[in-house]
């Protein structure tokens, strides 16, 4: 009995001591927590990237190589990308948390302040290639050893506060105004080959798209021009034979790049208005051909009133057969503000009719007045369809395939619901790709709804019976 009281003693001494050595769990500690994000896998697996990111402070990006178990860390690395051929890596160097944290003390302006950085290893022999100051990059997904990066615009240098005396001379005002040009909003662009130490630099580029095969690289410049008048010019860079080949130039606005696939279809969005409101075309080349006008406000497809929205995602399909974009109602000029803004009234104006209630109406605001309605312009057939309106403003859409129908919804004719009612109803309907028609199939429908990879099913979830069903689309019938 002696021998096992004592046993015991012993055994609550020692879970006392182990218990001490640990630190409290309190507030403290969360500073120290860390997560893993960013994990990304060479195509060969031989190298695995992934950042560390603690709860306060700077990360790291960790490279491990799985063969040797050897680990390299990146301090402040950030959103690794591997080559196709498992060649090199290039990941980000954002700034310290420090170094931002002074710039903001100092109130420096956007451009001044401390921007990220580029790297790009070789995974072979370890040389690094380095580039301060750069807004994005892009690598191909396949067989390419090429890659693309777009740096910040340059800083603007002060002017000097002594004029040259030498140099001065008297310029009436027209002629000022004549000779001034506006500021580019481009910035040093370059194309690189990391494996073969081949770069390709240019100047004054604001957008770029790198295909996704690698096959090309597609770039937009922005020239400035007298006056507020800017020149826009739209090249392709062809990775094999290293040509630029020029497609559209133009003055006025450009904007929205996007290539297919393949690279051999690049799109852009054009407006010739010189003013601050534009309304935009849709533009595409093939083949490295000259770019040409495919849809204006005066398309058959077009609603009456409405153009090519800026404010919209311009992609391919995989086949290239297909460009879907966006839509809306044209947009109207501001007229000319003679008024001070503490002499102008504001007042919300809230009614009981409202669909949605008006902190809400406010908060999506901005959101609204950016909305779009998605189309399709048929590449191959030369015509466009418009799919989405304010009547159904959604259409899901599966890039992947060249499928005639798409399920679309619309949530209008319940959102006064919402204020009192946690379920998101909608209707839903199916859409004919090529016609532009829709079918309604589904009505109030609280729950997530899919159509079939086939187009022959849809898939739902039946709140009341609280069971999945299935719905021929052809035929209307429902099983579960």
């Amino acid at each position: 009995m002696t021998r096992s009281f004592k046993l015991l003693i012993l055994l609550i001494l020692i879970s006392l001591a182990v218990t001490a050595q640990k630190p409290p769990l309190n507030h403290s500690v969360y500073d120290s927590w860390e997560t893993i994000n960013q994990r990304i896998i060479s195509r060969d697996g031989k190298w695995v990237a992934y950042t560390v990111d603690p709860q306060e402070g700077d990360n790291r990006l960790i490279l491990f190589n799985s063969e040797n178990k050897r680990k390299d860390t990146v301090a402040r690395g950030s959103n690794p990308l591997f080559s196709p051929e498992s060649k090199f890596v290039a990941y980000n160097v954002v700034p310290s948390l420090s170094e931002i944290r002074q710039a903001k003390k100092k109130k420096l302006k956007e451009d001044q302040m401390p921007k990220n950085s580029l790297e790009i290893r070789n995974l072979e022999n370890d040389s690094v290639i380095k580039a301060d100051r750069v807004k994005s990059f892009q690598i191909p997904e396949r067989n390419s050893f090429w890659m693309a990066y777009l740096h910040e615009k340059k800083k603007k240098e002060p002017e000097s506060a002594v004029p040259d005396s030498l140099k001065s001379k008297k310029i009436n005002p027209e002629e000022k105004k004549n000779q001034q040009k506006p500021d580019s909003d481009g910035a040093d662009f370059v194309i690189i080959n990391p494996v073969l130490f081949k770069e390709y630099r240019f100047s004054d580029v604001v957008e770029f798209s790198v295909s996704r095969d690698g096959k090309t690289i597609s770039f937009m410049q922005s020239f400035p021009d007298t006056g507020k008048i800017v020149s826009f010019k739209v090249s392709v860079f062809d990775t094999a034979k290293e040509t630029v080949t020029e497609l559209f130039e133009g003055k006025g606005g450009a904007k929205k790049l996007s290539s297919d696939k393949s690279g051999n279809l690049i799109s852009f969005i054009y407006s010739p208005d010189t003013a601050r409101i534009k309304v935009y075309d849709l533009w595409l080349s093939k083949d490295k051909a000259k770019a040409e006008k495919i849809v204006d406000s005066s398309n058959p497809a077009m609603r009456p009133g409405w153009s090519v929205s800026e404010n919209a995602d311009f992609t391919f399909s995989d086949s290239g057969k297909r460009l879907y974009f966006g839509t809306a109602p044209k947009p109207v000029k501001e007229k000319a503000d003679t008024l001070l803004e503490d002499e102008k009234y504001k007042l919300d104006i809230w009614s009981w009719t409202d669909d949605i209630l008006q902190p809400m109406q406010k908060k999506q605001l901005d959101q609204e007045k950016k909305r779009s309605y998605l189309a399709v312009y048929f590449t191959e057939k030369g015509f466009m369809t418009q799919l989405a309106d304010s009547a159904m403003p959604s259409v899901k859409i599966n890039y992947r395939t060249d499928k005639n129908l798409a399920l679309g919804n619309s949530d209008l004719k319940y959102r006064k619901l919402s204020s009192w009612d946690s379920r998101n109803f909608n209707d839903y309907y199916i859409v004919d790709l090529q016609k532009g028609t829709r079918n309604l199939i589904l009505e109030k429908q609280p729950g997530q709804v899919e159509l079939s990879p086939s187009r022959k099913y849809l898939l739902y979830w039946n709140s009341g019976e609280r069971l999945w069903e299935i719905k021929n689309i052809a035929g209307g019938e429902t099983r579960t």
